[in-house]
């Protein structure tokens, strides 16, 4: 079990293992467990599994109803019945959790571009983090990898390419300074020097990095305000 999930070791022998998705083990969970462990939304994997049957239970605009269905880190929870929007983050401690959020932002998504191929044609197939992949059909050169697109659910439009460069605020998803937020001051090869929002100066591994904005972030992606 990753120890990235929030789940009582001491007390639950048998977790639930979700199916193969866009996200890493330890960056997702089963929507089962998401209801139960994460928002408090069922005592029992059995009352997961009614609500997953009688409620509607959106992950980035697309409905789910199996329990072992994959949601992770930035991906948006709806229960629009409840009038209840989540996105999944990570906490300071490294754990996944949930950001309660307003109905506008479950309409924001924000992925990292992870690497860009040819295909058929000589066109530009861009390869995203949430595990889209979308062809460039114009400016094709602007997407440089590790940075962010943003894009508008349910429909996946992108609104925005947020590149990664000095003076763009990350959210950090690894090392030290996982959960947080932090501006670029500048980037050494595979590693990236930052401020924290306390004004505190550190490196790390530019993996660990996701462009969350420019001076800001375009949607909320940590657990608390920062």
């Amino acid at each position: 079990m990753p120890v990235s999930w929030p789940i009582r070791r001491k007390e639950e022998v048998f977790t639930l293992r979700p199916y193969p998705g866009s996200h890493k083990m330890e960056h997702g969970l089963a929507i089962a467990t998401f209801l139960k462990e994460v928002i408090h939304e069922a005592g029992t994997g059995a009352e997961a599994r009614k609500i997953l049957l009688h409620n509607e239970i959106l992950c980035n605009g697309k409905r789910l109803q199996d329990k072992k269905d994959l949601v992770g880190l930035l991906d948006v929870v709806s229960i629009p019945k409840l009038g209840r929007y989540y996105r999944i983050v990570m906490n300071r401690k490294g754990k996944i959790a949930a950001r309660e959020i307003p109905e506008k932002e479950a309409t924001i998504m924000i992925a990292k571009v992870l690497n860009k191929t040819n295909v058929r044609g000589g066109s530009i197939q861009v390869n995203l983090s949430n595990g889209r992949n979308f062809i460039a059909k114009q400016a094709p050169e602007q997407y440089k990898t590790g940075g962010s697109v943003v894009l508008k659910l349910p429909t996946q439009e992108i609104m925005e390419f947020i590149p990664l460069e000095k003076g763009m605020t990350v959210l950090l998803q690894g090392g030290k300074y996982k959960g947080s937020l932090a501006a670029v001051q500048s980037i050494r090869g595979k590693r990236i020097i930052i401020r924290t929002g306390k004004g505190e100066t550190g490196e790390t591994l530019k993996k660990y990095s996701l462009v969350c904005g420019r001076e800001h972030p375009v949607a909320i992606v940590t657990e608390s305000e920062e």
